[in-house]
């Protein structure tokens, strides 16, 4: 693809995924690379209409997320495997199973013991 058929948002991602800035204040190229991804059409529109609305392209927004995962060594966010008594509460909710029903939050309060 030559850059004549990019559009301008499309040069800037390219250029910006090629540069990086280091601490002294220069910036310099660096390797680029390629990430491939098959999400929902749904997902990636709702996520690109937040990335616009905070003035980032989807290539920074990538960029973003990967450079607070090396801050973070790890998901910048909680990621949890549920115990056993959640994983089969979220499980009976899923599948509509067991559930118990309250008329009014002073009898779910209630039963809580709240």
């Amino acid at each position: 693809m030559l850059c004549d058929d990019l559009t301008s948002d499309e040069m800037n991602d390219r250029m910006y995924a090629q540069l990086q800035y280091i601490p002294w204040g220069y910036w310099t190229m660096t390797k680029t690379a390629v990430i491939s991804a098959r999400i929902e059409p749904d997902l990636k529109q709702s996520a690109e209409e937040v990335f616009r609305e905070l003035g980032l392209t989807t290539t920074q927004a990538i960029i973003l997320f990967y450079k607070q995962v090396e801050l973070e060594r790890g998901l910048p966010f909680l990621v949890r495997i549920p115990n056993e008594v959640t994983a089969e509460a979220l499980e009976q909710a899923r599948t509509r199973r067991d559930l118990e029903g309250f008329n009014t939050l002073e009898d779910l309060f209630a039963d809580l013991g709240i």
